[in-house]
């Protein structure tokens, strides 16, 4: 096919009809609509222009890879007239675009629809759904112009892992019109380090909150902490009202040195480690990965948590004389980890509690353990 380069998308086309008595009849039709894998792979499309000539306004679909490898792909231009319904997945996957508009009628941000496209630095949408890995491997991606509050002002839901491994994400304004969070809406997200709403500390709904740059729900009962970002870091300041932790919230953190917390019926901070009240006994729930050296765990501790320093910076643990049981993975990928010494009451150690533990000198074990 000839060569296409800057592509113009009509808003009408017209075709000629001749009838039996040699007369002719024009018929003039509305194009709404680019079918699935319309121009995939195509690499002589630099721009594409939706035209909204001729008409007053019209609703507009794109299809599944309609442009899915158009690596020459450098600009997607919209007239305003022209209302886009809806997008396909993977329909703008692997482009070279940089930035583009999608505010209209768009409800969703499909799946994969911007999947690998590096050089995209910004995207606006009146979509209220961005679905799982429709940026994944946008490492371009910042909103540093433009927040993304103001690129999404009508967004309500951001599925999982709708922002994998986009880089350059380095912290997130978030609507207030967020209605909810899904777990793992930002895993992945490596280099996010802090979270906030526009114009305040929750949404409209005051169903979610943020405090300290992490991210919190909200009920009759307190917040619940649903989300630290990747690299925030330093002390995490914890809300006295925390009735609930999400397990996965703190997994994937590695710069934070120290919790605090001021007073709390469920939770308490000695030497900057977070811990979960049990009556007369406490459980370690979390280690800040970035603490290093040396540290003493509470004489209270009976239980340490699934991952509670995995990722640890120490060299030297020591364990609580009260110490029963050791979670999964409690002490994997702990690079700098050294010596650990299990005292007489610990019967059981979860699976691989030292996975991934180079420089592991020596562990002392009791008698008997599961």
């Amino acid at each position: 096919p000839a060569e296409l380069r800057d592509l113009v998308i009509p808003s009408t086309v017209k075709n000629t009809v001749i009838n039996d008595d040699d007369t002719t009849t024009e018929n003039t039709y509305t194009v709404s609509s680019i079918i699935d894998n319309c121009f995939k792979d195509r690499k002589d499309i630099y721009t594409v222009r939706l035209s909204g000539d001729n008409v007053a306004e019209k609703d507009f679909v794109i299809g599944n890879h309609a442009f899915d490898g158009c690596r020459m792909l450098n600009s997607f231009v919209v007239d305003s007239n022209v209302k886009i319904k809806k997008a396909g997945v993977y329909s703008f996957a692997e482009t070279s675009l940089v930035e583009i508009d999608l505010k209209g009628d768009l409800l969703e941000i499909p799946s994969y629809c911007f999947n690998n496209c590096s050089q995209l630095k910004k995207v606006s949408s009146s979509a209220l759904i961005i679905s799982s890995f429709a940026f994944n491997n946008c490492t371009s991606l910042s909103f540093e112009d433009v927040s993304f509050a103001d690129s999404f002002s009508s967004l309500e839901k951001i599925e999982p892992f709708a922002f994998l491994n986009c880089s350059s994400l380095l912290s997130l304004q978030l609507p207030v019109t967020i209605k909810e969070y899904l777990e793992f809406s930002f895993d992945e997200t490596n280099n996010l380090a802090s979270i906030s709403f526009k114009d305040g500390d929750t949404n409209q709904s005051s169903s979610l909150s943020t405090v300290d740059g992490s991210l919190y729900s909200i009920s009759q009962s307190g917040k619940k902490l649903i989300y630290v970002p990747s690299v925030k870091d330093n002390a995490l300041s914890l809300p006295d009202d925390l009735y609930d932790i999400s397990i996965s919230s703190l997994k994937d953190n590695r710069k934070i040195s120290s919790f605090s917390l001021s007073q709390n019926d469920k939770y308490y901070v000695e030497d900057g480690i977070l811990y979960e009240k049990n009556d007369d006994s406490l459980t370690l729930l979390r280690c800040p990965s970035a603490k290093s050296n040396k540290v003493t765990v509470s004489d209270k501790t009976t239980r340490i948590e699934d991952n509670a320093f995995r990722y640890s910076s120490l060299e030297t643990i020591n364990l609580s004389e009260n110490l029963i049981s050791v979670g999964v993975s409690s002490f994997s990928s702990s690079l700098n980890l050294q010596y650990v010494t299990f005292k007489k009451k610990t019967k059981f150690i979860g699976s691989k509690a030292f996975e991934n533990c180079p420089s592991l000198i020596k562990i002392v074990m009791p008698d008997y353990v599961e």
